[in-house]
């Protein structure tokens, strides 16, 4: 069986989410420490919002 070729363009809804993680990784792991330490408070906010609230330990 031969796959399918979308010729519009990729799967957005797979791929948007996808490159917005790498870009947060990149970002978190590039930036001086005080952007650095806000995307950290985003990620941890968005975790948190996610509901996994044990992924970066005890936050209040």
């Amino acid at each position: 069986m031969i796959a399918k070729i979308n010729p519009v363009g990729p799967d957005y809804a797979t791929y948007v989410p996808l490159a917005l993680s790498v870009l947060l990784i990149f970002s978190l792991l590039t930036q001086p420490d005080g952007a650095a330490a806000v995307s950290a408070g985003q990620t941890k906010w968005l975790v948190r919002k996610i509901g996994f609230k044990n992924v970066f330990g005890n936050s209040s």
